[in-house]
């Protein structure tokens, strides 16, 4: 028999799930054979069932966006450095533009429903994040809200090309275009 999975281990099975299937597609069968734990102990652990295991798996990307990129952007400290930091954390986070964004798989269909107002919570804090640090450089309000809000859709267009053309490049040149901002 296989050594338990310890808690980080069970909240990243999930999320590889259901990054893969999206919320809608994901079965409980699908997230007991991915964390190791048979259905009446995933049940035990989320009595409230997909849609508590869906928050689970929600919260770990909030938590990992957090820590890996909104502290970084309002953390003292030289600009580059920084950037470069959020930088390699996306490039991690999103194996080089090959994994799809959970916040966006949990913005359309009952996972909309259920989590519409944490995901829209996290992408306006990912920008705010994005907008402070410009400002802190010294460049225009406007200026710098609109260039967060454009680097969050270069990051999901990116995204989208990665997996279409099943080519790292855009999200190479997504982060390149990233850095020069600083």
């Amino acid at each position: 028999m296989a050594d338990p999975k310890s808690p980080d281990e069970i909240r990243n099975s999930l999320e590889a799930v259901f990054r893969h299937h999206g919320y809608d597609g994901v079965s409980i069968r699908q997230l007991s054979e991915a964390t190791g734990l048979s259905r009446t102990s995933l049940y035990r652990q989320y009595p409230r069932g997909k849609q508590q295991i869906g928050e689970t798996a929600l919260h770990n990307v909030v938590y990992w966006v957090c820590y890996h990129l909104v502290l970084p952007l309002r953390t003292p400290g030289p600009p580059h450095d920084r950037m470069q930091q959020v930088a390699d954390a996306l490039e991690e986070f999103y194996d080089g533009g090959m994994r799809p964004c959970m916040i966006e798989l949990f913005t359309f269909g009952e996972a909309g429903r259920l989590y519409g107002e944490t995901t829209s919570r996290l992408v306006e804090e990912l920008i705010d994040a994005f907008a402070a640090f410009y400002i802190e450089q010294g460049n225009p309000d406007l200026w710098a809200q609109k260039r967060a809000e454009k680097n969050i859709t270069l990051l999901q267009g990116a995204l989208v090309l990665c997996r279409v053309r099943n080519s790292r490049i855009p999200f190479r040149q997504f982060l390149k275009k990233l850095m020069k901002t600083v």
